[in-house]
């Protein structure tokens, strides 16, 4: 794995200082750096400034470590080919859970937790499903009336009322402009 960001490595001890982490940094530089632990919740994390840096055999060893340790494995970073490791996402790396800076501390000290993630398709975000149907309902709309304004299929907004599927954020858009 690419060398660690010691800047964002800090910050993360700093975050987990703060909050109570029990951790300790083993020194090495391969594909772990952090192994911390809080009230059963123990993470393996490492940092980088590149997460597009990450091999797919780094992250096998990452996950591979993270189940040695009953753990959840976590990358830390600031960059990605598209630009930035946007704050309030969560995105994925071979299986790893990747998130920037800002998100692992608003995880770790306010328990606020990514709204979007990041799949093959673009990004995404859970929608309210009993809260949809509710406001569809309101408006007098079938599911098929919905999915033909919103420009998805009927599956689709059933899914998205049965908390089964995410929708895109142009979708959630359209959802909020309908109604």
């Amino acid at each position: 794995m690419r060398v660690p960001h010691p800047a964002i490595s800090d910050e993360v001890v700093k975050t987990l200082k703060e909050v109570g982490y029990t951790f300790f940094k083993p020194g090495s530089e391969y594909c772990l750096e952090i192994i911390a632990k809080k009230e059963g919740v123990t993470l393996v994390i490492k940092t980088l400034n590149n997460v597009d840096m990450a091999k797919k055999a780094d992250m096998e060893d990452l996950q591979s470590l993270a189940q040695i340790f009953s753990a959840s494995p976590i990358v830390i970073g600031s960059k990605m080919q598209k630009g930035e490791v946007e704050p309030d996402t969560l995105y994925e790396r071979f299986g790893v859970n990747v998130i920037s800076l800002k998100t692992f501390e608003d995880a770790a000290v306010g328990s606020r937790f990514p709204h979007i993630y990041s799949k093959r398709g673009g990004l995404y975000a859970k929608v309210d499903g009993s809260r949809l149907r509710k406001l569809r309902e309101e408006h007098g709309m079938s599911l098929g009336d919905m999915a033909k304004n919103i420009g998805v299929s009927r599956k689709a907004v059933y899914e998205y009322e049965h908390d089964q599927m995410g929708a895109t954020l142009r979708t959630i858009a359209k959802i909020e402009a309908l109604l």
